[in-house]
């Protein structure tokens, strides 16, 4: 019997930014009293590690396995402007962002998300669902005038 075939075999693990984790946390606890194929991986919000390097790119580590699951990921566009200090040896934060720590930015929200799904299809994910509760930019697509 494979390992997806198995009722126990988590195949959906949901990552969350900084911003996002009390929206992924109330998502979990809906998901987790539902009857869906397979198992939720537990939430976990230090599964998706997200900081900036000190040039101010956008760092992403993944701390749980991926491969072959259904990835959700709910990303907000309030973005860290600077590096957090973190310990790598031991996986934790010295000092973990807060909400007032993340201000809006969607420049910078849009390539965080692309760097995400980019290190989730590398680990060779079974798939991957954005969710976006707020999503910038859509005023632009709408025709203002005639012509």
């Amino acid at each position: 019997m494979s390992p997806l075939s198995e009722n126990k075999f988590e195949r959906i693990v949901l990552l969350s930014d900084h911003a996002s984790t009390p929206l992924t946390n109330e998502i979990y606890r809906h998901l987790n009293t539902t009857e869906i194929y397979g198992n939720v991986h537990k939430f976990n919000p230090d599964d998706l590690y997200l900081n900036r390097f000190n040039d101010l790119e956008a760092e992403v580590l993944l701390n749980t396995k991926v491969r072959g699951r259904h990835i959700f990921v709910v990303k907000s566009f309030n973005t860290l402007q600077s590096r957090f200090p973190y310990d790598y040896n031991s996986n934790q934060w010295i000092k973990k962002p807060e909400l007032k720590d993340l201000p809006l930015d969607p420049d910078k929200g849009y390539m965080e998300l692309f760097i995400i799904n980019n290190a989730l299809r590398i680990s060779s994910t079974g798939g991957i669902t954005n969710i976006l509760p707020f999503m910038p930019y859509l005023r632009g697509d709408k025709k203002s005038q005639s012509g």
